[in-house]
């Protein structure tokens, strides 16, 4: 329920949601007027903001208009410009700023998103956006999940993979969806100390792409471990799982599920483990000296 609703429900509830600016941090395009938007942004007073600009029929630049001006206080933002101008509009610093959601996204490749200042981003979630050179603002990530991204050439290879990952050695959490994955040769392997989920789910070439990133990645700490299969030709499933256990082999309690289109390795109990309809869910534990 939103604050605009809230506050009808009596003079009392009005007044104190008025005077309370943390009611109007989430600011969206999402059934507003730009007007009712200009007040929910004066209202907010200085607190941090949560901005979601995600109309489809409206053109995205009315909306980041207004919201712009106050990058400095950006703590989220949730970008869908459906493939429309807009990324002037992401060139200020971001002091504040720890999330950034893009989907639908083309950026110039000569855009330096956020100028280069985003202190505190720690988590990035992109579906659908073609980068632009400089990629600074993908540096010393806790969190990263890229779906159907390519680089400015328009292809996601294993070597910008790499040089992607090289900048957040420190990540926990890693979810790769790739349209494409040129797997010509092997480069070399980087650590990532601090992995803790890694979620593969590959759209082409079902045994290439997915070990030959595997063999990339070393990620000593993981404790769960996803692929999910868009193509469920047994010899694929065959060439994957083996460097997907070996990952884990060192886990005290190993649970895997699998399903016609998931395998899901991970520590933990097999009462704590998700399973897919239509899968099985198998505890390890019992046999780990034997894996390792």
């Amino acid at each position: 329920m939103r604050a605009e609703e809230l506050r009808l429900v009596n003079r009392e509830w009005k007044a104190a949601i008025d005077s309370t600016p943390l009611f109007w941090a989430y600011i969206t395009d999402q059934r507003a007027t730009l007007k009712a938007i200009q007040r929910w942004i004066k209202k907010s007073g200085e607190v941090p903001l949560h901005i979601v600009c995600s109309r489809g029929n409206r053109p995205p630049a009315e909306f980041m208009q207004l919201v712009s001006p106050y990058a400095h206080r950006w703590q989220t933002i949730e970008l869908f410009p459906h493939f429309r101008p807009f990324s002037e509009y992401i060139m200020n610093p971001v002091p504040l700023l720890e999330v950034l959601a893009m989907s639908s996204a083309v950026i110039p490749r000569d855009t330096v998103i956020f100028a280069g200042v985003h202190p505190v981003l720690s988590t990035v979630r992109l579906t659908s956006v073609i980068l632009p050179d400089d990629t600074r603002f993908l540096r010393n990530l806790r969190s990263l999940h890229l779906q159907s991204v390519s680089g400015p050439s328009g292809r996601f290879s294993l070597s910008y993979l790499r040089a992607i990952l090289t900048e957040s050695t420190n990540l926990e959490q890693l979810a790769i969806d790739p349209s494409y994955t040129n797997a010509t040769s092997q480069p070399p392997s980087i650590l990532l100390p601090n992995l803790a989920s890694f979620r593969l789910a590959p759209t082409m070439d079902p045994v290439v792409c997915p070990t030959a990133i595997l063999n990339m990645i070393r990620a000593p700490s993981a404790t769960h471990f996803q692929i999910y299969f868009h193509n469920t030709d047994p010899p694929a499933v065959v060439d994957i799982l083996s460097p997907a256990i070996g990952r884990l082999r060192q886990a005290s309690n190993l649970v895997i599920t699998v399903s016609s289109r998931t395998f899901d390795v991970s520590t933990g109990t097999q009462s704590q483990a998700s399973c897919t309809p239509g899968g099985a869910t198998i505890g390890l534990s019992q046999y780990q000296e034997r894996m390792q």
